[in-house]
């Protein structure tokens, strides 16, 4: 048995007494209780208060290492954007046309194997890489155009076949187009035939603001597999005013290692 003072006289009481004997004050009122414990346990109060402090900092270092996961994770998607939007724009804009309206590879009108402004020229396809200044990772792109421009959203254009591979990304494969947009309301899908063999469809991301499609990294892999392969192939879009586009390619002599 223990003694504590009550609270209201100061007289020493039982603990187990349900109330003061000299002034009949309560004794097991659990506020009352629960603040004796605490000051009669000094050592119990302080590892609750240690407790709350340590569980505190947990929670703000998890918190702060999930936005610093974020932030990475969104420069990684910027970079990955911004390495796209540099070697296409490079790319497109040293692409040529024949008389007769068929989108020649860039750079067509130079002999071949020549590399001009970073973009070499082999058979149906383009090449170009560009070395990040600051990490030193090097972007590869290959490029090929359509036969033949089609009409999309009232608009003709002519569709680009891009395959890219990043360091930390790996491959990807996305087309693009000029002029009009590609069908973004919904999930959009992209048609894929070569050589006259099966239809293979994909689901695929669309990217309003640069018209284009971006196939997953597997589906990509897939296709490039199929593009090695073949001599010819034909891609069908979906445009956003719900008409759909199909184009040629003569896609033999890709060279792609990665």
């Amino acid at each position: 048995m223990a003694l504590i003072k009550c609270k209201e006289c100061g007289h020493e009481v039982s603990d187990k007494a349900s109330s003061c004997p000299n002034c009949g004050y309560p004794m097991e009122s659990v506020g009352y209780s629960q603040e004796k414990v605490l000051e009669d346990n000094p050592k119990k109060k302080k590892g609750w208060v240690w407790f709350l402090i340590v569980a505190l900092l947990c929670l703000i270092g998890g918190g702060g290492y999930y936005v610093y996961s974020q932030i990475l994770d969104e420069n990684d998607e910027n970079d990955e954007k911004e390495a796209q939007l540099n070697l296409t724009k490079g790319m497109v804009d040293n692409t040529t046309y024949s008389e007769e309206g068929r989108a020649e590879s860039v750079n067509s009108n130079t002999d071949e194997g020549e590399n001009i402004a970073g973009v070499l020229k082999k058979g149906n396809w383009a090449y170009s890489n560009s070395t990040d200044p600051m990490t030193d990772k090097v972007v590869n792109a290959a490029l090929c155009m359509s036969n033949e421009s089609q009409a999309i959203c009232n608009q003709r254009t002519y569709l680009q076949l891009y395959l890219m591979h990043m360091p930390m990304r790996s491959n990807s494969v996305f087309v693009q187009i000029e002029k009009g947009v590609l069908r973004q309301d919904k999930l959009p899908m992209i048609y894929f035939r070569f050589d006259g063999g099966k239809v293979d469809t994909f689901a695929v991301m669309a990217n309003g603001a640069k018209a284009q499609l971006i196939p997953s990294e597997k589906i990509s892999n897939v296709i490039i597999n199929s593009l090695k392969k073949s001599k010819k192939c034909a891609i069908k879009v979906e445009a956003q005013d719900g008409g759909t586009a199909t184009y040629t390619f003569n896609t033999e002599g890709l060279e792609w290692d990665y």
